[in-house]
């Protein structure tokens, strides 16, 4: 049956019956409607030619949507964020048109240029789930708008007593010296405020921009019944008296990153100053000052995603952030940490001073260790009083990440030698070395760098392309590349393997051709081409599957020979504190008493990526076991029982790939490699018994997975 496109009338139609497909006119836009058909598991068909459509297919151009498993990507302030859908395979309901459905990609199915979009498309989302339980895609598209609206820093931040009490001590400290109104910027959950409120009722103010938070924040101080007067309104956009009735004595924020300033906590504290504070010995700012320190790092897994011996790092961003102590090779301190930076936050001028004119100065650094200073690292000290600091220290550095500054393609430097750094203060702060960069390095993306650099891997596919010339040594050899850039041409190239070959790439996959020896074609022309060899990467390098490749993947031919020829997904059951608290708010006990944890584990989801699965504080509660092919099919569903081999609270299933070649076999696990891993999660912590057998249920669906125990 087709169904034609009305706006909204059609959705319990849609649950209560079962329809081929969904047609809507070429007028029509991609709205709310066609998300729900979408994530209902009917294919969307839009017609090019809607006025020579007969009810005969035959000849007419269609395109057929389906949604990708990833609903938005990375999102930076102010930039549109887009959803993509694309469409790789025919509905089996329409395998009789083949020849007339020409499969796409539409890359701004819904465009979301704020919170509020956002929070619409997490709305319709809900409602998917609510008519279609079991659909997998729309719980990962409602979770990524979860992740979204709500940063994944929030839970271990709060999570954090240590952090919560000190800043409890330095705002009951100021308080007593006879501060009577504080404003509270960036309030977030509105925590800081409660703190505030608990001993000082009157005069409270609170501003959050983020509108999410900002509802989150209204919804917790009513239910603390903390009255706190909470704007809707970036600091920098407070007027006086429109929102505020006059200036206030104390500002508490904490508005900084890894980087301390890259929030923009220099211009807020200086507008502040100018604008909201009142000009009084007595006014002040929690935290009152930072001493920001550098130390050089030798780090083998900082250097494989930022130099090579012949590429250097495509910087797209001042600096990158980990928790050093996560490294899974370790790091090495070469130098004695020296302060680069003191900020007094409570002298305006020099606040001033630093935002129109930056600050920027020349370090020499002295090696205390022989070793190669594969990237300067920095971290702060954060003085909320005279009595009171938080630390970002690598060794204690709670809730904290460091800030990391690769220096590129360097060699090794002995001990008593020094470095110059140039040091850049301005809307954040920059390291890089004094002398001129190498001319000659070719620079790569971080991510590209990291798989140039994982030796097994490239020598894995080397192996393929020595067997592949050997068994095909005459005529134009085909190779199909898969990958986000050419690796099999690199490899070839790196490798002098001599050879009639051509390399394709799709140009939907493919964001850097690298070289003129590169073929760049569509999908279709990819599916038309009969290569001898595909390679691809069906793992994100942060741990999960990549659909995109995967739909791509099921289109090609029975007897394509693809490598990996097929992928297994594996998994044990783990207890860690450290990944609930990274995941979820674990008690409102964590928030001394302020009862938060029902309102922002609203936005918890049931799964964490990025993860360095061999470094990560856990318990193992059960061996490795077998979850099931990904790789040549997509839809698995069923339930095995485990054997627990330790007893613990199991927070979740750690999910790791073995990659099937012809000549050997890759281990996502496996230290070395650029694939970082994911987690699947439990609702809540679930108690399990040594020698007893748990059932996992599983359930792999077009590039997603899901485990939760039954």
């Amino acid at each position: 049956m087709e169904t034609p496109f009305e706006e909204w009338k059609f959705i319990e139609e849609l649950a209560a019956n079962q329809h081929d497909f969904i047609r809507t006119p070429v007028s029509a836009d991609l709205c709310g409607t066609a998300i729900f058909g979408i994530l209902l598991d009917y294919p969307v068909i839009y017609h090019y030619d809607m006025a020579s459509f007969n009810g005969n297919m035959s000849g007419i151009p269609l395109n057929v949507y389906t949604a990708a498993a990833e609903f938005v990507k990375n999102a930076h302030d102010k930039q549109p964020l887009s959803a993509k859908l694309f469409s790789f395979s025919v509905p089996k309901a329409l395998d009789g048109y083949n020849d007339s459905i020409s499969p796409c990609a539409l890359k701004s199915y819904i465009i979301l240029n704020g919170e509020e979009s956002a929070e619409e498309a997490r709305g319709i989302f809900q409602e998917v789930l609510a008519l279609n339980p079991g659909s997998l895609r729309a719980l990962r598209a409602l979770e990524s708008t979860s992740n979204l609206l709500v940063s994944r820093w929030h839970f271990p931040m709060l999570n954090d007593e240590r952090r919560n009490s000190l800043y409890r001590d330095a705002i009951d400290a100021a308080l007593k010296s006879g501060v009577q109104s504080v404003l509270d910027i960036g309030t977030g959950t509105g925590f800081l405020s409660y703190l505030v409120w608990r001993s000082n009722p009157a005069g409270v103010y609170a501003c959050e921009m983020n509108t999410t938070m900002y509802k989150i924040a209204s919804e917790v101080l009513k239910k603390n019944n903390a009255d706190v007067q909470l704007i809707p309104k970036k600091s920098t956009d407070l007027l006086i008296p429109d929102d505020l009735p006059e200036r206030v004595d104390l500002v508490i924020c904490e508005i900084f990153d890894a980087g301390l300033l890259g929030e923009g906590a220099l211009e807020t504290l200086s507008h502040a100053w100018e604008n909201l504070i009142n000009p009084s010995s007595n006014s002040r700012v929690i935290p009152s000052s930072a001493d920001v320190f550098l130390a050089l790092v030798e780090s083998p897994d900082i250097a494989q995603s930022s130099c090579g011996k012949k590429t250097c790092l495509l910087k797209e961003e001042p600096y990158d952030s980990e928790v050093l102590s996560s490294l899974p090779r370790g790091f090495r301190i070469l130098s004695t940490p020296t302060v680069i930076l003191h900020l007094n936050f409570c002298d305006p001028e020099e606040l001033v001073q630093i935002v129109k004119n930056g600050k920027k100065s020349l370090v020499d650094i002295e090696l205390k260790v022989s070793g190669v200073p594969h990237a300067a690292v920095i971290w702060f000290d954060l003085h909320l009083n005279e009595h009171l600091t938080i630390t970002t220290h690598p060794s204690d550095s709670g809730c904290w990440e460091q800030a990391i500054f690769p220096l590129g393609s360097i060699d090794p430097v002995l001990q008593g030698n020094v470095l110059t750094l140039a040091i850049d203060v301005c809307d954040y702060i920059s390291v890089e070395l004094a002398s001129e960069p190498n001319p000659r390095l070719t620079p790569f993306p971080s991510p590209h760098l990291k798989v140039i650099n994982d030796d097994l891997y490239l020598g894995q596919i080397q192996l393929e392309l020595k067997q592949l010339l050997g068994d095909l040594n005459q005529g134009d050899i085909k190779i199909l590349d898969l990958h986000d850039f050419p690796v099999a041409a690199i490899v070839l190239k790196e490798c002098g393997l001599k050879s009639p070959c051509t390399v394709y790439t799709v140009e939907t996959l493919c964001e850097n051709v690298y070289g003129e020896d590169v073929k760049v074609i569509s999908s279709e022309q990819a599916k038309q081409e009969r290569a001898n060899i595909v390679f691809h990467d069906p793992i994100s390098k942060d741990g999960t599957l990549n659909p995109y490749v995967l739909s791509l993947l099921q289109q090609f031919p029975k007897e394509t020979k693809f490598q990996p020829s097929h992928v297994e997904a594996w998994g044990y059951l783990f207890e860690s504190q450290r990944l609930e608290e990274m995941s979820r708010l674990v008690s409102d006990e964590r928030t001394l008493g302020y009862a938060v944890a029902e309102f922002l584990n609203r936005f918890s989801v049931s799964y964490h990526v990025d993860l360095h699965e061999s470094t990560l504080p856990k318990l193992r509660c059960s061996d490795d076991f077998y979850i099931c092919d990904i790789f040549p099919c997509l839809d698995y569903s069923g339930v095995d029982a485990i054997t627990v081999t330790t007893s613990g609270s199991a927070v979740g299933i750690m999910v790791f790939f073995r990659l099937c070649y012809s000549s050997g076999l890759l281990c996502t696990k496996d230290v070395g490699h650029h694939w970082k891993h994911m987690c699947c999660l439990f609702p809540e912590p679930t108690k399990v018994v040594q020698g007893t057998q748990v059932g996992v249920l599983y359930k792999v669906s077009q590039g997603e997975i899901y485990l939760a125990i039954q």
